[in-house]
């Protein structure tokens, strides 16, 4: 389906999650992985994984297994979210990954002021996170991620950087806090005056800060996992979120949790294999700003 939206409105708009200030680096703060999402994205302290790239650095030096995970998200308006995310374990208490995550949308049809077809753009926003986990003690583990931003729209390319900085620890009976600071010092200058002389726009988009503070508990009766937070997005209000996952019989979870009037539900389901322990997750949620509903799958694989 080809978009019929204007230039300008379609930088302003059409990557935007659910704020009413867009902002370039808005996409950073989107939620792609299904179990989070799931889980009201209250889950740092209890996802596990090569995820942790890209949603808690503080949190990868806690996994201790080669893993590959692979998350897409189904938006409307033409528009996508994709995530990939790679854990490797390196002596006995370093973890090294690497994360990408990358929002786009193309085949947009642009238009004069007349109407009259000028030429097809597209919008493609990419972060490139390189992170490194540690354990200085078996129950607290610390990290850092630096994050390469890039990004292309009709033609004109902005690139930056940003740094996230987390620590998980082991508090009481499986109970785990986790903390991350994230798209510290981070900026998004364009490469060139295009932008700001013709729509009289900043030529540097600075991309808010965000401090987020979870707990989570995977020891509760039945197998029952539990997860809870807070986000602080610079410039914005507090969000609290919330959520539970619950297990059943052959492999299947089933979650469900929000954030304010954003529901989520989700299911999980794992297989091993010869080869590999494979994972498959998938949530269905909305927010308050979307009448479609939004799908979100992932696969994840530990080898």
């Amino acid at each position: 389906m080809k978009t019929l939206i204007t230039l300008m409105v379609f930088l302003v708009v059409v990557l935007g999650p659910s704020s009413s200030k867009a902002n370039p680096g808005d996409f950073l703060y989107l939620s792609f992985d299904p179990v989070s999402a799931s889980l009201g994205e209250g889950a740092e302290s209890v996802r596990r994984g090569a995820v942790s790239a890209l949603l808690s650095p503080g949190a990868l030096g806690r996994v201790r297994n080669r893993e590959v995970f692979l998350a897409h998200t189904f938006l409307t308006l033409d528009r996508r979210l994709s995530a990939v995310a790679i854990s490797y374990p390196f002596g006995e208490r370093g973890t090294l990954g690497l994360g990408i995550l990358q929002a786009a949308v193309t085949d947009i049809d642009g238009r004069d002021f007349n109407g009259k077809h000028t030429e097809f753009y597209k919008d493609t926003r990419n972060a490139l996170s390189f992170v490194f986990g540690f354990r200085p003690h078996p129950m607290v583990s610390i990290g850092t991620s630096l994050k390469a931003l890039f990004r292309e729209t009709a033609g004109q390319e902005a690139s930056g950087t940003a740094f996230d900085v987390g620590a998980s620890a082991d508090v009481w009976h499986d109970v785990t806090v986790t903390a991350t600071g994230r798209n510290i010092g981070a900026s998004w200058p364009w490469n060139s005056d295009f932008w700001s002389d013709a729509l009289q726009i900043q030529k540097n988009d600075d991309i808010p800060a965000a401090f987020a503070l979870s707990v989570g508990s995977s020891s509760l009766p039945l197998g029952i996992e539990a997860g809870a937070g807070i986000l602080k997005i610079e410039s914005e209000d507090f969000l609290l979120s919330g959520g539970l996952q619950i297990p059943l019989d052959d492999g299947f979870v089933v979650r469900a949790g929000g954030s304010y009037d954003n529901p989520n539900i989700g299911l999980g389901f794992n297989s091993v294999l010869s080869f590999a322990e494979i994972f498959f997750d998938y949530s269905w949620g909305k927010t308050e700003l979307t009448a479609d509903p939004i799908h979100r799958v992932s696969l994840t694989s530990s080898f």
